[in-house]
């Protein structure tokens, strides 16, 4: 320990003196940019002395921070223009250590597969924001696609922590406090009817429904993945801590209150598929033990929602109701038109438009007018509009592989966290077709982490000599 710190002791000396000098030269005369060098100089020693703080850093800041109050604090940002937000800087420079780390590591074949495809995939995202440059695309749209793409990277920086033991448990820790937060938050935004801003907020009023007041949408795609990944850690029964047990039936019951409000079909059905599968894939005493406490629960639960949330509950019933009949859905009529204008776009340019490509439809028929638009629903053709069919097949096929491949690691704790991955992206992959994940800023991020769950290696079982293994000790999440 102490060789340790003796050896890099000068090169810590010399930044502190470096920072100090700086700082001291701006502060007369630039004191905001004094402020800033700090900041900066805190966010590099966090992510090299904390790395697994870093990592649920990124996952917090684009899941949960609304994207404008980042973008109004960011460099170049404003009302009307995407600048440099926290979770960028702090992606970047996680992505820089993660490739001095990586250089050092033995990837397995697995891993160094799916590097390769994601690297390529993002030198083709690389392109086409030049391309969309270069043929006048707004600037500030491009850049924030190409923003949203990057956070797949995320899948890099996670890498060296989940095939190391002892950062894998604080992560698996990290990540528990994150389900926690992201409920409670949900929460917050329901009972304060926080206005909808940003894909933050609840939205007013419910489609289709009589009794609706909202749509909560702050947090969206990350609720059915809590859901899952709570539901399988349970479900492995190996949480032999009572108070890792209690925590985890919190995050599953809160972050499932969150689904139901936000009102989502489609998300609902994606959700029980998503539960469905990890039911699937558990030993056959767990599978069978969840087939019979599954409808106990949803019982249960409807008894005290009928009870503290009629309103609520009713809301939900007419929604379910409404699956029946989609001919009177507008906005999945809506839906149809506007994919049917994305796909001309593909058939002109099979390789891709490039990043900040529009299109520009509206429907008269519900007196929607003819609007100039960055965004398609339909997350698969979004991408192959965007990127172009190759790269977008490319994407695709790699977490579509993350679903349905053997995890190598041989406990039975950490197969149960790496089948709720899966089941997770599995969720996100049937909500893409209505719902686009691939080019939301909110779960990209996300998606990287949990391509690096879904196919843990074997080294992330194997712990260190004394330490309590798997789910059984999971450590408050620091470096």
């Amino acid at each position: 320990m102490l060789s340790s710190f003796s050896a890099r002791s000068p090169v810590i000396l010399s930044s502190l003196i470096v920072v100090a000098l700086t700082v001291g030269l701006l502060a007369a005369t630039a004191p905001f940019m004094a402020i800033g060098v700090v900041v900066l100089a805190m966010i590099v020693w966090m992510i090299v002395a904390a790395p697994v703080a870093t990592l649920v850093a990124i996952i917090v800041l684009t899941a949960m921070v609304p994207y404008g109050l980042m973008n109004r604090y960011g460099v170049g940002g404003g009302s009307s223009a995407a600048g440099l937000l926290a979770s960028d800087v702090v992606l970047l420079f996680a992505l820089a250590r993660a490739a001095v780390v990586l250089r050092t590591r033995s990837l397995s074949r697995q891993h160094l597969l799916m590097s390769s495809v994601l690297l390529v995939f993002l030198a083709v995202t690389a392109l086409q924001l030049v391309h969309g440059a270069s043929t006048g695309r707004d600037l500030s749209a491009a850049g924030s696609e190409f923003r949203t793409l990057l956070g797949f990277s995320v899948f890099l920086v996670a890498l060296p922590l989940v095939g190391d033991p002892k950062q894998f448990r604080r992560l698996a820790g990290g990540l528990l406090g994150v389900m926690l937060a992201l409920g409670t938050w949900g929460l917050i935004q329901w009972f304060t009817q926080l206005g909808f801003v940003y894909d933050v907020g609840v939205r007013e009023g419910v489609a289709l429904t009589t009794s609706g007041r909202g749509q909560l949408q702050g947090g969206l795609f990350a609720y059915p993945i809590a859901v899952v990944g709570a539901y399988a850690a349970l479900l492995s029964g190996l949480v032999a801590s009572s108070r890792v047990r209690l925590l985890l039936w919190a995050a599953l019951g809160l972050n499932a209150v969150c689904l139901l409000l936000t009102y989502e079909r489609t998300f609902w059905v994606a959700t029980v598929l998503g539960l469905g599968f990890v039911t699937i894939k558990a030993t056959g005493s767990s599978r069978i033990k969840a087939m019979i406490a599954a409808p106990l629960v949803v019982l249960v639960g409807i008894g005290i929602l009928s009870a503290v949330a009629p309103n609520e509950l009713r809301t939900a019933q007419e929604r379910v109701l409404t699956l029946r009949d989609t001919s009177s859905d507008e906005s999945l009529q809506e839906r149809f038109v506007e994919s049917e204008y994305v796909l001309d776009e593909i058939r002109a340019q099979p390789l891709g438009s490039g990043l900040g490509a529009t299109i520009f439809f509206g429907d008269p028929a519900n007196f929607v007018p003819p609007t100039e638009r960055v965004y398609s629903h339909n997350a698969y053709l979004w991408l192959a509009w965007k990127v172009g069919i190759p790269a977008g097949i490319l994407l695709t096929l790699l977490f579509v592989y993350a679903v349905v491949a053997r995890s190598r690691t041989t406990t039975v704790q950490h197969k149960a966290l790496a089948t709720g991955a899966q089941g997770g992206l599995l969720a996100l992959l049937l909500i893409n077709p209505n719902f686009p994940a691939f080019n939301g800023l909110s779960i990209t991020a996300t998606m990287g982490l949990l391509l690096a769950l879904a196919t843990l290696p074997k080294e992330a079982s194997e712990d260190h000599p004394g330490s309590p293994s798997g789910l059984r000790g999971l450590e408050p999440w620091r470096g």
